[in-house]
């Protein structure tokens, strides 16, 4: 008996032992993966203008940048990145800059040079939204906020100019400050741009209405005086005919959290269920994982290979999911999720091509902070890479601008035309435009 006793002390205290050593060791990974960042809620946006730098401090702060940069960010090899030529570039150019907002313009240029979607730098900007639609690479307003219709601004105007220059031209050189994996998610980023300013309160842009081309000088605002009603809410559903339900899902946040499970309770009972992740920027990978669980039908795999499992009051029948450009960051994990599990048939776009890789918020010596990823774990179970490779939908369907024109959405009806719906769907679609 005190034998037995015996060994099983020994085995109680190797069994604490273990899990003292278990804690250890996670404990010494978090502090070796979070080393020298700073919490995502410290981190701090100024304009350009009122950066905490002085122009004597320039070269100090940009090297203490490139040396975070050179040891933290995950894809250096793998991107072929030459750092000491970027380094050369970089620093022989700040000789020749004197002030914040040139310096400001040279970090944005630096950190698109790593060609990662979550490598970047982030200051405030003057702006009116970036309520635009780019469609066969033309590009559109579209669900304006107060802001742009007080300015004369009406849905389905195409722009066509900014500050006298074609628009085609001036994305493709705004494109040199846009952090991106793919050249469609730095196209569509850098169109977005068209409403914004880094270092100007005044845009002018031509815009074509009714055949008629116009010339608007547009007022930008800050941030902070960009209120009124927001263009998407984190999540929304409605019963779109006996057979179809819509699910919009426009962020992965815990308020998608709070009304998901309701959602799906109400639209259960229907055959055919829409997922819409095509204005989704990305947020908590967590909760894109929470949605997939809705929507299996039984235990999978997820995107970083962990286990999911199905829920019982998820949604059981079949499973479509709208998907385009804009979809980035968590908003792919779970796009891929989906597409590996075989539960879902993917319409749309081609997704951003950037799930994540860990990025991790730092902070430069003189109080500039920016972002970069810091884990390369690059490929899924199905053996796809989570970085720089856009996910392809089964069916590839780009909206087309004479529908979008009409207020009607040519992928959600290419989905009922699928399913054998023939009939228009422009009253259906009207608040789900692209």
């Amino acid at each position: 008996m005190k034998k037995a006793l015996k060994i099983i002390g020994y085995l109680v205290l190797a069994f604490i032992v273990l899990c003292l050593f278990a804690i250890g060791a996670l404990y010494a990974y978090n502090y070796y993966m979070l080393r020298g960042s700073v919490d995502f809620s410290e981190c701090k946006k100024y304009y350009m203008y009122d950066i905490p730098v002085e122009p004597a401090d320039f070269k100090e702060d940009f090297e203490s940048i490139f040396n975070r940069v050179n040891h933290r960010f995950a894809y250096i090899d793998r991107k072929h990145l030459n750092m000491d030529s970027l380094h050369e570039v970089f620093i022989d150019r700040l000789d020749t800059i004197q002030t914040k907002i040139g310096y400001s313009i040279l970090l944005r240029e630096f950190f698109a040079n790593l060609h990662a979607g979550h490598a970047d730098i982030n200051f405030r900007a003057k702006r009116l939204g970036n309520d635009i639609a780019v469609i066969e690479n033309r590009v559109f307003i579209n669900n304006p906020r107060i802001q742009l219709k007080n300015a004369g601004m009406l849905q389905g105007d195409e722009i066509v100019a900014v500050d006298g220059v074609p628009v085609q031209q001036w994305i493709k050189t705004n494109e040199r400050y846009i952090s991106a994996s793919t050249d469609a998610y730095r196209f569509l980023r850098s169109a977005m741009e068209v409403m914004c300013s880094y270092t100007d309160s005044v845009r002018t842009v031509t815009i074509l209405r009714n055949g008629q081309s116009l010339e608007m000088t547009l007022n930008l605002y800050s941030g902070e005086k960009l209120n009124g009603p927001i263009r998407y809410k984190p999540i929304e559903w409605k019963k779109m005919n006996a057979d179809f339900g819509y699910l919009a899902v426009n962020e992965m946040s815990n308020q998608v959290l709070d009304s998901l499970g309701k959602a799906i309770q109400e639209l259960r009972q229907l055959p055919n269920l829409i997922v819409d992740v095509r204005h989704n920027g990305g947020g908590n990978s967590q909760i894109g994982d929470s949605l997939a669980s809705y929507l299996i039908k039984e235990k999978r795999t997820a995107w970083n290979g962990t286990e999911l499992l199905q829920r019982k009051d998820g949604y059981p029948g079949k499973v479509y999911i709208l998907m385009g450009t804009y979809s980035f960051s968590a908003a792919e994990s779970f796009i891929i999720t989906m597409k590996e599990s075989g539960d879902a048939v993917l319409v749309g776009e081609p997704s951003g091509g950037d799930t994540g890789g860990f990025p991790l918020c730092f902070k430069s010596k003189h109080g500039i902070y920016f972002r970069i990823p810091t884990l390369d774990h690059m490929i899924t179970p199905g053996g796809h890479p989570l970085e720089g490779v856009a996910i392809q939908p089964h069916h590839i369907v780009p909206q087309t601008v004479t529908d979008f024109l009409e207020g009607r959405d040519t992928q959600v009806e290419y989905i009922l035309k699928t399913a054998g719906y023939e009939s228009s769907t422009k009253d259906s679609n009207s608040s789900m435009r692209k």
